[in-house]
């Protein structure tokens, strides 16, 4: 699985997230917040994982592998819920900071765990207007 990380990581962080990784995946980071070198990324991605980027419909739609946006901290107001729901991609969310609330192998975990998350139009959650919902569970 290929994963785009669209948030500007220091090398110490991208190397923990590496880390955390199971065999088989893999992770690119962009360089800057410049929506085209975000976009080139996402374009070959089978997973997107977003903290403050904007991930929308034109991202979304020239992304033909994409299966999942991994939404990092809470609100999902910068991603499109339209497109990802009509092209079929799950949209998830941890609702807590990768690197004060929960243990970075957990972020791992959930990214692995991707490829198993349920399609749009799931039940949605009481507390946010997204259609697919991940808590973290220690």
């Amino acid at each position: 699985m290929n994963i785009a990380s669209l948030d500007v990581l220091t090398p110490r962080i991208q190397q923990i997230v590496r880390d955390a990784l199971p065999p088989g995946y893999e992770i690119s980071f962009v360089n800057s917040y410049d929506y085209d070198e975000q976009n080139a990324l996402a374009s070959h991605a089978d997973a997107i994982i977003t903290g403050s980027a904007k991930v929308d419909g034109p991202m979304i739609w020239t992304a033909p592998r994409l299966r999942v946006i991994q939404k990092w901290g809470i609100g999902v107001d910068r991603i499109d819920l339209e497109a990802a729901a009509f092209e079929g991609v799950s949209v998830a969310f941890v609702a807590a900071h990768i690197f004060k609330n929960i243990d970075t192998p957990l972020h791992g975990r959930l990214v692995a765990e991707a490829d198993r998350v349920v399609t749009p139009g799931t039940p949605r959650d009481q507390t946010q207007k997204v259609d697919t919902v991940v808590h973290p569970t220690g």
